[in-house]
């Protein structure tokens, strides 16, 4: 939903948000990541919908709930399809600009790279989330659980470590990653600090969850830094010119994102998120 609300705010003209339902354009990447988003929170809404559900208590709670149980299975096919999607085709956005992106971040292999890279920030907040979500409740929480998607985190981190420097040395921009200049830098730090460092963290021996959670802050630290460098630092703009977010940008945005934060925090204190298959019961018993 807070992607949903950015997304609007981007478009300049909020009141004319629904014109990408009314005026198809195929041919554009974000009428592809429109819909993804919009659809994607269709399914998150679904996928949520047993816990508000059980809390009413009404009657038809039970109905609802053993209709939207029947159907969880393509839904949530449907939910990792879309995010799939929209990621790749937020990388495709960049192709448009092949000399505004600086060479050491403009590659082909954009819509790959902004995939693989979400993989790692998707699983890294889960993680994080679970933790904080546990203490957040007074509950405890599995660390398998967090070790487990680490893992998977560090091990995609890796490849995708691989498909960077391998597209630099094959492109032959190795050169330009090795040049004393603030793009290199950006660079080496995306790599070496926010992916080659959580990895060693998180699947060297003798991790503990604080190790743990410090290499999951770096990886999303690192596709943040990603995002940013795509779309401000990387940018070679014309002599003379500059920008930067002005303070409402980064108010409305501060705002939507502690909202989205707040609206977390109050869903883990009083919807049964930790209370595991009690949905399942009064939907099959109701």
């Amino acid at each position: 939903v807070a992607v949903l609300l950015l997304l609007v705010l981007d478009l300049g003209r909020p009141d004319r948000f629904y014109n990408f339902m009314l005026f198809w354009n195929p041919h554009s990447p974000l009428f592809e990541v429109s819909w993804c988003i919009l659809l994607y929170t269709g399914v998150l809404v679904l996928e949520t919908s047993p816990f508000f559900l059980e809390r009413l208590r009404w009657r038809w709670a039970g109905k609802v709930m053993r209709i939207v149980a029947f159907i969880m299975l393509p839904v949530a096919i449907l939910g990792v399809t879309l995010s799939t999607l929209h990621q790749s085709t937020l990388g495709t956005l960049y192709l448009n600009m092949p000399y505004r992106l600086h060479a050491l971040w403009y590659t082909p292999l954009l819509p790959l790279m902004f995939f693989t890279s979400a993989v790692m920030a998707g699983l890294s907040m889960g993680a994080i989330a679970y933790w904080v979500a546990g203490r957040v409740v007074h509950k405890p929480v599995q660390p398998r659980v967090i070790f487990g998607l680490a893992r998977i985190a560090a091990v995609v981190g890796l490849f995708y470590l691989a498909l960077k420097l391998g597209e630099v040395i094959i492109a032959g921009d190795i050169g330009l990653a090795l040049a004393p200049t603030h793009y290199a830098a950006l660079w080496w730090f995306e790599l070496l600090v926010c992916v080659a460092l959580p990895a060693a963290l998180i699947l060297l021996p003798g991790k503990t969850l604080q190790r743990t959670g410090i290499g999951l802050a770096l990886i999303i630290f690192g596709v943040l830094m990603n995002r940013f460098d795509a779309t401000m630092f990387a940018q070679i703009l014309p002599p003379g010119a500059s920008y930067s977010p002005s303070l409402i940008e980064w108010l409305s945005t501060a705002g939507i994102l502690a909202a989205a934060a707040l609206a977390w925090i109050l869903g883990v204190r009083f919807l049964p998120i930790f209370e595991t298959g009690e949905a399942d019961h009064h939907a099959t018993t109701e």
